[in-house]
C-alpha cells in the first residue's frame, strides 16, 4: 500500500500542477489575464476537492486502478482516467457549473485526470519499487514549480507575471512596484 500511496500522490501533485496550468491558459484565452478567471480561488478550492477526490476515488479503488494500469496501454489508461476524474468532479461539485458560462473548470478536471493517469501509469508499470529518495525528488518538482509561479516569478519578472498570476500575487506586484 505504501508504494501505491507514493505513486498516486506524485501523480496527484503533477495532476494538480496541470490543473493550475490548464486554468491559467483557459483564463488567459477567455479573459486576457489570470485574475478574471479566478485562478487563485480555483487553486484553493481545487486543492480541497482534490484531497476528497484522492481519498474517495483513488485510495479506495486501489486494486482496480492498479489492475487497469497494468493491463491497458498508457493512452487508454490516461484518457480513461481523464474521463473518470471528470465524472467524479461532476458528482462532487461540477453539476453547479453545468448551466453556467464557466466551463473552464471541466477542462481543469479533465487535464488533471489526463496528467494523473499518465504519471501513475508510468510509475505503476516501471518494474521497480519507488524508493523514498525518488519519491522526494518527484514530490519536490511540482511544489517547486508552484512556488516559482506564485512567489519567484512575480519578483523576477513582474511585468510578465502580472498577466498570469492570481489576483493576490498581482496585488503584491502592484505594492512592490509602487514603492
Amino acid at each position: 500500500m505504501k508504494n501505491y500511496i507514493y505513486k498516486t500522490f506524485i501523480a496527484h501533485l503533477f495532476g494538480f500542477l496541470a490543473l493550475i496550468l490548464t486554468h491559467l491558459l483557459w483564463s488567459l484565452s477567455a479573459y486576457g489575464n489570470a485574475s478574471s478567471g479566478d485562478t487563485g480561488i480555483i487553486i484553493f478550492w481545487a486543492a480541497i476537492f482534490l484531497i476528497l477526490f484522492y481519498l474517495v476515488f483513488v485510495i479506495i479503488p486501489k486494486k482496480l486502478l492498479e489492475n487497469i494500469a497494468r493491463k491497458t496501454n498508457i493512452y487508454i489508461f490516461s484518457l480513461g482516467f481523464a474521463f473518470y476524474a471528470l465524472l467524479a468532479y461532476i458528482l462532487m461539485i461540477g453539476w453547479i457549473f453545468l448551466n453556467s458560462n464557466f466551463q473552464g473548470v471541466f477542462l481543469d478536471a479533465f487535464f488533471y485526470g489526463l496528467t494523473f493517469g499518465t504519471v501513475f501509469h508510468q510509475l505503476e508499470n516501471q518494474n521497480k519499487k519507488l524508493k523514498l529518495k525518488d519519491f522526494a525528488l518527484l514530490f519536490s518538482l511540482p511544489i517547486i514549480a508552484f512556488f516559482f509561479y506564485i512567489l519567484i516569478l512575480p519578483k523576477l519578472f513582474p511585468s510578465f507575471a502580472f498577466k498570469i498570476v492570481p489576483k493576490q500575487s498581482k496585488e503584491q506586484i502592484l505594492k512592490e512596484t509602487n514603492k
